[in-house]
């Protein structure tokens, strides 16, 4: 398990170092693609990084993942820290990649049971 229940109590009371700051992106990786997962919209790894950095890409755009809540959520880490901070959540087994159903199938990442666990001891933490 990438975090223990310790590890998320220290966090939320001393989560301002880079490490807390690496910390707080992988969260909000999980957090943006449950989310998104909410309102139907699937992504790729290399869009979900688009998005999370703040691109003006033509995809972006077209589909208002611009006007979303965590859109320039990682503003301040480049695309290749978010892609691999990424692909350390599906290593761990926090995310998955599923083959879209369509005519033009393509690799979608979503949230597994054990990001959901996680996401939710962060709340628990939080209200503490």
């Amino acid at each position: 398990m990438l975090f223990s229940e310790k590890d998320l109590q220290l966090l939320a009371h001393h989560g301002d170092g880079e490490m807390g700051k690496r910390v707080k992106a992988t969260f909000t990786i999980l957090e943006a693609i449950q989310e998104l997962d909410m309102k139907e919209i699937h992504v790729g790894k290399t869009t979900l990084a688009d998005f999370l950095r703040g691109s003006q890409s033509k995809r972006i755009l077209q589909n208002r993942l611009d006007s979303l809540k965590w859109y320039k959520s990682l503003q301040e880490y480049t695309i290749k820290e978010i892609l691999a901070m990424t692909s350390y959540l599906l290593q761990e087994g926090y995310l998955t990649v599923i083959d879209a159903d369509s005519t033009f199938p393509r690799p979608l990442i979503y949230v597994t049971d054990q990001g959901e666990k996680l996401l939710e001891e962060k709340r628990k933490i939080k209200q503490i």
